[in-house]
C-alpha cells in the first residue's frame, strides 16, 4: 500500500551546483590542453648555435685592420712609405762606428768599448730607448780607462744593456768591408725603427740590392737616422737631434713626391 521505497539521490542530483562546476572545470581543462598542443606545433625547434664571438678590438688610432697606417696618416711622420708605423722606442746601434769614434777622439787610437758603454747608458737611461747592437763577430777592442786591455768578444755589461746584439759575419772580399753598415740598415728596416751611426749612407742609397729597402732608406732616413758626438773635454756622449719638425716636413715632402703629390709638402727644397 505504501509503494516502493524512495531511490537515494546521487551527489550531483542532490547538489546541482557541484555538477555544473565539474563540467565547467573539465571544459577549461580541455581548452588549455588544446592551446598547449597548438602552440607546441607552431613553435619552431631551436637548433643549438655557437655563442657569438666577441668583436676584435679596433686597431690603434690611425691604423687599419692590418696594423698599417690608413690613407689619412700614411704621408705623415708617423709611418713609412709602406704604411708601417715607426717604432721610435727602439734603436739599432752600429757599435764599431761608436767605439772607433770614441777611441780615436779620446786618444786611445782605436776602438774602445767605453764609447759603446757610454752611448748605451745615454740611450737607455736618459732617452728610455731600447737598443740592438751590431758588431762584427770575434771582435777585438780595448776596454778599461786607466789600464786599457785588448779583449775579444762583447763585454757582459754591454750585452745586458741591449735587447740583443747581432754579430755580422766576417766575409772576404772588398765589397763586404762595410757589411756591418748594411746589417745596421737592414735590421732597422725590418723593425722600422731608429738607427744610430755617423755614416751618412750615401753609397747605400745607390747600391742596396733590395728596392723596397732603398726606397725606405730614401724616404725615412731623415726621420730615423740618429747622429751623435763625444765631448772631448768631458768624454760624455750626446745625440745630435736636429730639427725634428723639419725632418717631419722633409719626410712628408718625399712621400708626396713618390705618391703623386699626396703629401703635405710641396716637394720643393726649402730656401732656409
Amino acid at each position: 500500500p505504501f509503494g516502493a521505497p524512495p531511490r537515494a539521490l546521487s551527489r550531483s542530483e542532490s547538489h546541482p551546483g557541484a555538477r555544473s562546476a565539474s563540467a565547467t572545470f573539465a571544459s577549461l581543462l580541455a581548452v588549455a590542453k588544446a592551446k598547449s598542443a597548438g602552440g607546441a606545433a607552431k613553435r619552431p625547434l631551436l637548433s643549438p648555435t655557437r655563442a657569438p664571438s666577441k668583436p676584435a678590438a679596433p686597431p690603434p688610432g690611425g691604423l687599419g685592420a692590418d696594423g698599417r697606417c690608413t690613407d689619412a696618416v700614411s704621408s705623415s711622420a708617423d709611418c713609412d712609405h709602406e704604411g708601417r708605423p715607426y717604432n721610435m722606442n727602439l734603436v739599432v746601434v752600429n757599435f764599431a762606428n761608436v767605439g772607433i769614434k770614441f777611441g780615436k777622439q779620446m786618444g786611445f787610437g782605436k776602438f774602445h768599448w767605453e764609447g759603446v758603454r757610454r752611448c748605451l747608458k745615454y740611450l737607455t737611461r736618459e732617452m728610455n730607448l731600447k737598443a740592438i747592437g751590431i758588431i762584427f763577430e770575434n771582435w777585438k777592442g780595448l776596454d778599461g780607462i786607466d789600464s786599457p786591455q785588448e779583449v775579444r768578444g762583447i763585454p757582459n755589461d754591454i750585452r745586458d744593456m741591449c735587447e740583443s746584439v747581432e754579430q755580422t759575419p766576417r766575409s772576404t772580399g772588398a765589397h763586404q768591408r762595410s757589411a756591418d753598415d748594411e746589417m745596421t740598415i737592414k735590421c732597422a728596416y725590418r723593425r722600422n725603427c731608429r738607427m744610430l751611426d755617423n755614416d751618412n749612407y750615401r753609397d747605400w742609397l745607390q747600391v742596396l740590392q733590395n728596392k723596397r729597402l732603398r726606397d725606405w732608406l730614401h724616404s725615412s732616413q731623415e726621420r730615423l737616422h740618429m747622429k751623435y758626438y763625444f765631448d772631448s773635454g768631458l768624454g760624455c756622449f750626446e745625440t745630435l737631434d736636429g730639427n725634428h719638425l723639419k725632418a717631419a716636413e722633409v719626410h712628408a715632402e718625399k712621400d708626396g713626391a713618390k705618391g703623386g703629390g699626396k703629401g703635405h709638402g710641396t716637394g720643393k727644397p726649402s730656401s732656409s
